[in-house]
């Protein structure tokens, strides 16, 4: 697992083989306490799809953790996009993004057989293209 925090700031990148919520939600509180500013949880949600059969156990509880003790009231919304190049304007406006690339994606049946044959088990690919498909959870403040 890694931490990204550089030109697109704020910006959370987990790579991991499995679903470690505990390692995840440790990311998650380190990142919010040392990068929160008043507008840090602005942006608009991102609708998509989801492609894991297991998620939703662990989205009610992400959103749990994230609202505890606080006013902010956050959304927790799965999805998948892909690209090569993860500079894109919509990752810009001050939103939290935790992405959990999950070794089965690579062999996802929706995958473009190109794509599956250039990237490795955990690539990380994102865009603005919804219809584009990779995995990602996107938490935004619901306002």
């Amino acid at each position: 697992m890694i931490l990204l925090n550089k030109k697109l700031n704020p910006f959370i990148k987990v790579n991991t083989p499995t679903t470690d919520f505990m390692l995840l939600r440790q990311l998650i509180e380190e990142y919010i306490h040392e990068s929160a500013t008043p507008n840090f949880y602005q942006g608009d949600i991102v609708h998509a799809l989801d492609i894991s059969t297991h998620i939703h156990q662990i989205l009610p509880v992400l959103k749990s953790y994230l609202n505890r003790h606080s006013e902010h009231k956050f959304q927790v919304t799965p999805g998948f996009f892909s690209h090569h190049d993860i500079d894109h304007a919509w990752l810009q406006d001050q939103q939290l993004i935790v992405d959990i690339s999950l070794e089965r994606v690579k062999t996802h049946p929706e995958l473009e057989e190109n794509l599956r044959n250039t990237i490795s088990p955990y690539s990380y690919f994102i865009s603005d293209d919804p219809q584009h498909h990779w995995y990602q959870f996107y938490i935004v403040e619901n306002v």
